[in-house]
């Protein structure tokens, strides 16, 4: 599958192109977002993982940070170019990489980040995964979906056209489980649910919720020393 169609689609849908889904990604993440700025600033340089949805890059490029970001299709980071530039910005460093194997120094970056890519991944390469993100930054923030999104009434809610048949719906609890067993410190967990899904499913409107309880889980780690 090539995630530059398929993503090149999610934007069509959007009337007004790129801008309003950069908009609805954003609104949708921002515990996502406040996390990487809670364990960063604008002085700092941030490595974006699997660099789709680019809108986080581009967002915090546009908040004055330094980012990087690696992906492994060279469409994903032509889409990303070219969206920076409906946003008025430039993100200079992008480079075609594979996330086992990054090309860059240990502890080149404060934080690096992901989101929706683990779960695409059995648990050997996400131990693989999570190994070279903390090697080559002090900190790793990545956010999965839960097992929460399988469950029947947010399934129905969320369509179809969420899932695209390799995703790995875990609970939380597995998640941070499978983070101890690799030997990471886990300084921070949290968990989330997307906007106009807390709507669809009358949950409670603050979109941070307990850990395990959200649609997303996310967490912050790094390696033992």
């Amino acid at each position: 599958m090539l995630w530059t169609n398929y993503y090149k689609k999610k934007i069509a849908r959007h009337e007004k192109g790129y801008p309003a889904y950069h908009e609805l990604k954003i609104q949708e993440n921002i515990p996502f977002i406040n996390a990487l700025q809670k364990y960063s600033s604008i002085v700092d340089n941030l490595l974006k993982i699997g660099l789709w949805p680019c809108s986080y890059a581009i967002e915090l490029k546009k908040r004055g940070y330094d980012v990087f970001g690696v992906d492994d299709e060279e469409g994903i980071l032509s889409l990303t170019k070219k969206n920076a530039e409906q946003m008025s910005t430039h993100i200079a460093n992008l480079i075609q990489a594979d996330m086992f194997n990054l090309p860059f120094r240990d502890d080149k970056f404060v934080a690096s980040y992901s989101l929706g890519v683990l779960e695409h991944y059995e648990d050997s390469y996400i131990s693989d995964a999570l190994k070279e993100a903390t090697r080559v930054s002090e900190k790793h923030i990545f956010v999965v979906p839960t097992d929460i999104a399988i469950q029947s009434e947010t399934a129905k809610a969320l369509s179809l056209t969420w899932f695209h048949g390799d995703e790995r719906y875990l609970p939380a609890e597995y998640w941070e489980d499978l983070v101890k067993k690799i030997g990471m410190t886990i300084h921070e967990k949290f968990g989330y649910w997307i906007p106009n899904m807390r709507s669809k499913i009358k949950h409670p409107k603050d979109p941070q919720t307990a850990f395990g309880k959200g649609l997303y889980a996310g967490f912050v780690i790094s390696r033992n020393t």
